[in-house]
């Protein structure tokens, strides 16, 4: 039974699993062993779904070989999900911003448009980066924006997916 066909059935009960990959120096090393555990958790019979939440920030950690990997196991795709205030800085003078990693503090200021267009630019480049690394691993992916439709936007994806793959 396919995993959609489980989700539309009253009758069954589907088990998924999320895995949170890590930040920081050590990062590279438990990238390995999240595809590592991810493939293990995939074969067992009581999981219907796994999925590696890898690129919080928009930089992912897993390299394109790991995931070239675990999708010739499974069949891989990738939402992107993304919100808009992720991506601009709003006007509201001098903010205080600190680094989650290295509890740096800085000081921004947010009223400067050339501040505010470099955010934006940042930010643009990291979800691009993410969709070049999927590519490379041979991932489908498509990007849901946080005030879309999710039915018809997943519908439309997993469609032109199942058109190409047939």
């Amino acid at each position: 039974m396919t995993l959609r066909e489980k989700l539309e059935s009253t009758r069954d009960f589907v088990i998924g699993v999320e895995l949170v990959s890590t930040r920081g120096t050590v990062a590279e090393t438990r990238a390995a062993k999240s595809v590592s555990f991810a493939n293990e958790l995939a074969l067992h019979d009581g999981i219907d779904w796994v999925s590696i939440t890898d690129n919080a920030g928009g930089n992912p950690q897993l390299a394109p070989a790991a995931l070239g990997e675990l999708n010739s196991r499974h069949d891989t795709a990738c939402v992107q999900l993304v919100d808009a205030r992720e991506r601009q800085l709003p006007n509201v003078g001098t903010i205080a911003l600190e680094d989650a990693e290295t509890g740096e503090i800085r000081e921004v200021d947010t009223s400067s448009a050339l501040i505010r267009e470099r955010f934006t630019q940042a930010a643009e480049s990291r979800l691009s980066n993410t969709i070049t690394t999927l590519n490379q691993a041979g991932i489908d992916s498509t990007r849901l924006e946080a005030e879309a439709k999710v039915a018809p936007t997943l519908a439309r994806f997993f469609d032109r997916r199942r058109r190409r793959r047939s």
